[in-house]
């Protein structure tokens, strides 16, 4: 039987898969999920179709990487998995100081600095995809290289950066993990292991501010570019405060409406870049420009039209 190409392209835009999957003799093979560490209610009710697309995404843009490196071009980045272990050696090698992390005027700002120095210094890929709010914050992947995180664009730039080094610590623990901050169960020592470096890195223990009220939370967390839950929790763990303060406190914190972002006035080009990444959009147009990929693949992976890539 043979089926109009509008019809499969009306198909690949519906099953999210390229038009080339429709020729394949066989059905590839099903994408291989990062673990779940934190949000057993993922395992109880399964992975929505939005995340499951982005970790599909992922895994192709890794792979795409991948491919179009040199022989042992990752494997020699990666050698910083071998030498560092601490928070302190990781904030080193991403060359952002404490003091530079203060300085930052916005907290978007810092995110951007931060993500950039992942991708530049560690060669770690950072990709951001809009996942249900309620389901994922982040997850990464490692189990292969190159190393990628993905990171939920519906959240604040403050979580987003703890998000950054949750996952990075994971990447120092070769483990592939799907996270959701916001649920911790007692007894999952990987995930606290996890939030503490994050942690000692973005607030290091000689400078936790010590907090009482909820004004002292907003203004610390302004002030280092972090969510006001980091700088509660680092009072808790330096015993500043009680456990009863701890939990007056963070119920006061939910009580805030949270105030979900909206995306606009970007141009194409320039959206493709927050979702992708500088370092994979270089990759891709720096191989096309080079004639290693052609323009229709490059068209596919970074959602660009083709008008749109005759000029980057």
């Amino acid at each position: 039987m043979d089926v109009p190409w509008g019809k499969l392209r009306e198909l690949s835009g519906k099953y999210k898969r390229q038009v080339a999957v429709f020729f394949l003799a066989q059905t590839p093979p099903v994408t291989k999920n990062p673990s779940d560490f934190r949000n057993f209610r993922l395992l109880a009710n399964g992975i929505s179709p939005e995340t499951l697309l982005a970790i599909r995404r992922a895994r192709k843009f890794l792979k795409l990487s991948a491919d179009l490196a040199e022989k042992d071009y990752w494997t020699e980045r990666y050698q910083w998995t071998e030498q560092i272990t601490t928070p302190e050696q990781l904030r080193a090698k991403l060359e952002i100081s404490l003091s530079d992390q203060i300085s930052f005027k916005y907290t978007s700002q810092a995110f951007k600095a931060w993500r950039n120095c992942f991708e530049r210094h560690l060669g770690v890929f950072i990709f951001q995809f809009a996942l249900p709010y309620e389901e994922v914050q982040a997850f990464c992947i490692s189990d292969s290289r190159p190393f990628g995180i993905v990171l939920n664009s519906k959240h604040s730039f403050s979580g987003r950066i703890f998000s950054l080094f949750h996952e990075a610590a994971h990447l120092l623990k070769n483990q592939s993990s799907i996270c959701y901050h916001d649920e911790i169960d007692k007894n999952q020592e990987i995930e606290f292991s996890c939030n503490d470096f994050a942690g000692k890195l973005l607030v290091p223990d000689d400078v936790v501010p010590k907090i009482r009220t909820l004004v002292d939370l907003t203004e610390s967390a302004n002030k280092f570019k972090v969510s006001a839950e980091v700088i509660l929790r680092r009072n808790l763990e330096r015993s500043f405060i009680t456990k009863t303060l701890f939990f007056d406190l963070l119920a006061e914190l939910r009580k805030i409406p949270i105030h979900k972002r909206r995306g606009g006035g970007l141009s194409p080009v320039d959206k493709v870049t927050s979702s992708r990444g500088s370092m994979f959009f270089s990759i891709v147009t720096d191989a096309m420009h080079k004639n290693k990929l052609d323009f229709n693949t490059a068209s596919d992976v970074l959602g660009l039209k083709m008008n749109y890539l005759m000029y980057v």
